[in-house]
Protein backbone atom coordinates (compact mmCIF):
# COMPACT_ATOMS: atom_id res chain seq x y z
CA UNK A 1 0.00 0.00 0.00
CA UNK A 2 1.38 3.04 -1.06
CA UNK A 3 0.53 6.52 1.06
CA UNK A 4 0.29 9.41 -1.58
CA UNK A 5 2.16 12.21 -0.05
CA UNK A 6 2.82 15.88 -1.65
CA UNK A 7 6.28 16.11 -2.29
CA UNK A 8 7.25 19.85 -0.91
CA UNK A 9 6.98 21.47 -4.63
CA UNK A 10 3.52 20.74 -4.09
CA UNK A 11 3.30 22.06 -0.92
CA UNK A 12 4.94 25.30 -1.56
CA UNK A 13 2.54 25.97 -4.77
CA UNK A 14 -0.34 25.15 -3.27
CA UNK A 15 1.07 27.87 -0.35
CA UNK A 16 2.27 30.36 -3.06
CA UNK A 17 -1.02 30.23 -4.19
CA UNK A 18 -2.51 30.93 -1.35
CA UNK A 19 -0.46 33.57 -0.48
CA UNK A 20 -0.97 34.96 -3.90
CA UNK A 21 -4.71 34.95 -3.58
CA UNK A 22 -4.30 36.66 -0.24
CA UNK A 23 -2.26 39.52 -1.96
CA UNK A 24 -5.09 39.81 -4.82
CA UNK A 25 -7.79 39.57 -3.07
CA UNK A 26 -6.25 42.11 -0.47
CA UNK A 27 -5.36 44.87 -3.76
CA UNK A 28 -9.31 44.60 -5.02
CA UNK A 29 -10.23 45.05 -1.26
CA UNK A 30 -8.20 47.99 -1.01
CA UNK A 31 -8.89 49.13 -4.86
CA UNK A 32 -12.86 48.99 -3.63
CA UNK A 33 -12.73 50.70 -0.63
CA UNK A 34 -10.61 53.71 -2.16
CA UNK A 35 -13.65 53.50 -4.60
CA UNK A 36 -16.59 53.53 -2.67
CA UNK A 37 -14.77 56.43 -0.55
CA UNK A 38 -13.85 58.12 -3.14
CA UNK A 39 -18.06 57.84 -4.22
CA UNK A 40 -19.12 58.93 -1.20
CA UNK A 41 -16.69 61.90 -1.27
CA UNK A 42 -18.62 62.55 -4.89
CA UNK A 43 -21.96 62.16 -3.21
CA UNK A 44 -21.20 64.82 -0.10
CA UNK A 45 -19.96 67.27 -2.03
CA UNK A 46 -22.61 66.66 -4.77
CA UNK A 47 -25.22 66.48 -2.28
CA UNK A 48 -23.53 70.20 -0.03
CA UNK A 49 -23.11 71.98 -3.17
CA UNK A 50 -27.20 71.17 -4.08
CA UNK A 51 -27.90 72.12 0.03
CA UNK A 52 -25.93 75.31 -1.01
CA UNK A 53 -27.00 76.47 -4.75
CA UNK A 54 -30.01 77.85 -3.57
CA UNK A 55 -28.53 79.86 -0.69
CA UNK A 56 -28.51 83.60 -1.08
CA UNK A 57 -25.09 85.51 0.22
CA UNK A 58 -25.56 89.59 0.93
CA UNK A 59 -23.13 90.06 -1.41
CA UNK A 60 -25.40 88.20 -4.60
CA UNK A 61 -27.89 90.57 -3.49
CA UNK A 62 -25.79 93.82 -3.16
CA UNK A 63 -24.52 93.39 -6.64
CA UNK A 64 -28.13 92.31 -7.80
CA UNK A 65 -29.27 95.78 -6.82
CA UNK A 66 -26.00 97.55 -7.80
CA UNK A 67 -26.81 96.30 -11.22
CA UNK A 68 -30.57 97.64 -11.11
CA UNK A 69 -30.09 100.79 -9.94
CA UNK A 70 -27.10 101.11 -12.38
CA UNK A 71 -29.89 99.56 -15.00
CA UNK A 72 -32.95 102.24 -13.78
CA UNK A 73 -29.93 105.38 -14.38
CA UNK A 74 -28.88 103.96 -17.71
CA UNK A 75 -32.28 103.56 -18.82
CA UNK A 76 -31.91 100.05 -19.67
CA UNK A 77 -35.55 98.29 -19.70
CA UNK A 78 -33.46 95.14 -21.55
CA UNK A 79 -30.69 95.20 -18.27
CA UNK A 80 -34.06 95.68 -15.72
CA UNK A 81 -35.81 92.76 -16.88
CA UNK A 82 -32.45 90.45 -16.88
CA UNK A 83 -32.64 90.38 -13.20
CA UNK A 84 -36.02 89.53 -12.60
CA UNK A 85 -37.38 86.15 -13.10
CA UNK A 86 -39.84 85.42 -16.04
CA UNK A 87 -42.61 84.60 -13.73
CA UNK A 88 -41.71 87.67 -11.21
CA UNK A 89 -45.28 89.09 -9.48
CA UNK A 90 -45.85 93.29 -9.38
CA UNK A 91 -47.91 95.06 -7.72
CA UNK A 92 -47.90 98.40 -7.93
CA UNK A 93 -49.93 100.48 -5.24
CA UNK A 94 -50.26 104.28 -6.31
CA UNK A 95 -51.97 106.96 -4.00
CA UNK A 96 -52.56 110.42 -6.06
CA UNK A 97 -55.18 113.42 -5.18
CA UNK A 98 -56.53 111.01 -2.30
CA UNK A 99 -57.11 108.00 -4.57
CA UNK A 100 -55.55 104.73 -4.68
CA UNK A 101 -54.74 102.57 -7.56
CA UNK A 102 -53.20 99.37 -7.68
CA UNK A 103 -51.54 97.66 -10.69
CA UNK A 104 -49.83 94.70 -11.31
CA UNK A 105 -48.48 94.34 -14.24
CA UNK A 106 -47.12 91.58 -16.00
CA UNK A 107 -42.81 91.64 -16.87
CA UNK A 108 -43.31 92.39 -20.53
CA UNK A 109 -46.13 95.27 -19.31
CA UNK A 110 -43.77 96.52 -17.03
CA UNK A 111 -41.05 97.28 -19.76
CA UNK A 112 -43.59 98.80 -21.89
CA UNK A 113 -44.12 101.16 -18.46
CA UNK A 114 -40.74 101.78 -18.17
CA UNK A 115 -39.82 102.48 -21.79
CA UNK A 116 -42.93 104.85 -22.06
CA UNK A 117 -41.74 106.65 -18.55
CA UNK A 118 -38.20 107.18 -20.35
CA UNK A 119 -39.00 107.83 -24.02
CA UNK A 120 -41.83 110.75 -23.21
CA UNK A 121 -40.72 112.38 -20.24
CA UNK A 122 -37.65 114.18 -20.15
CA UNK A 123 -35.58 114.23 -16.93
CA UNK A 124 -35.87 111.31 -15.11
CA UNK A 125 -34.11 110.66 -12.01
CA UNK A 126 -34.20 107.97 -9.26
CA UNK A 127 -32.55 107.59 -6.40
CA UNK A 128 -32.68 104.52 -3.65
CA UNK A 129 -32.11 105.48 -0.12
CA UNK A 130 -33.05 103.33 3.76
CA UNK A 131 -32.33 100.25 1.53
CA UNK A 132 -32.57 96.97 4.47
CA UNK A 133 -31.76 93.54 3.84
CA UNK A 134 -33.16 90.62 5.37
CA UNK A 135 -31.81 87.14 4.36
CA UNK A 136 -33.16 83.66 5.18
CA UNK A 137 -31.22 80.89 2.95
CA UNK A 138 -33.47 80.61 -0.05
CA UNK A 139 -34.99 84.20 -0.44
CA UNK A 140 -33.99 87.67 0.62
CA UNK A 141 -36.12 90.41 1.15
CA UNK A 142 -35.03 93.89 0.46
CA UNK A 143 -37.30 97.33 1.74
CA UNK A 144 -36.29 100.62 0.50
CA UNK A 145 -37.62 103.92 0.05
CA UNK A 146 -37.44 105.66 -3.90
CA UNK A 147 -37.47 108.80 -5.07
CA UNK A 148 -38.77 108.92 -9.02
CA UNK A 149 -39.17 112.19 -10.29
CA UNK A 150 -39.89 113.29 -13.77
CA UNK A 151 -40.30 116.64 -15.77
CA UNK A 152 -43.76 116.98 -17.55
CA UNK A 153 -44.22 119.67 -19.78
CA UNK A 154 -41.46 122.14 -17.69
CA UNK A 155 -43.09 120.91 -14.15
CA UNK A 156 -41.10 118.64 -11.56
CA UNK A 157 -43.55 115.06 -10.94
CA UNK A 158 -41.73 113.67 -7.73
CA UNK A 159 -43.04 110.07 -6.37
CA UNK A 160 -41.73 108.75 -3.26
CA UNK A 161 -42.17 104.68 -3.36
CA UNK A 162 -41.70 102.48 -0.48
CA UNK A 163 -40.84 99.10 -1.97
CA UNK A 164 -40.32 95.62 -1.37
CA UNK A 165 -38.77 93.54 -3.25
CA UNK A 166 -38.14 89.30 -2.68
CA UNK A 167 -35.13 87.92 -4.39
CA UNK A 168 -34.39 84.14 -5.49
CA UNK A 169 -32.36 81.89 -6.86
CA UNK A 170 -34.15 81.14 -10.05
CA UNK A 171 -31.67 78.96 -12.55
CA UNK A 172 -28.75 79.41 -10.52
CA UNK A 173 -28.94 83.23 -10.16
CA UNK A 174 -30.24 85.49 -8.01
CA UNK A 175 -33.58 86.86 -9.90
CA UNK A 176 -36.25 89.01 -8.32
CA UNK A 177 -39.57 87.15 -7.74
CA UNK A 178 -42.10 89.72 -6.22
CA UNK A 179 -41.89 93.37 -6.54
CA UNK A 180 -44.71 95.52 -3.86
CA UNK A 181 -44.37 99.04 -4.13
CA UNK A 182 -46.62 101.57 -2.36
CA UNK A 183 -46.22 104.97 -3.95
CA UNK A 184 -47.24 108.55 -3.17
CA UNK A 185 -47.02 111.31 -5.68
Amino acid sequence: MRLNYPNAFDLLGAKLNVQVSKITVSKIDEKRCVMRKLSLFIVVFFCSSLAFSDTLTEKQVHQLIDRMDSAINAKDAKAVLEEMSDNIEIVINIEAQGQTQTMRPSKAEYKDMLVATWVHYSEYKYDRGNTKISINNDQAVISADITESININGQEMTGQSKEKVTVQIVDDKPKITKVVAFTSM
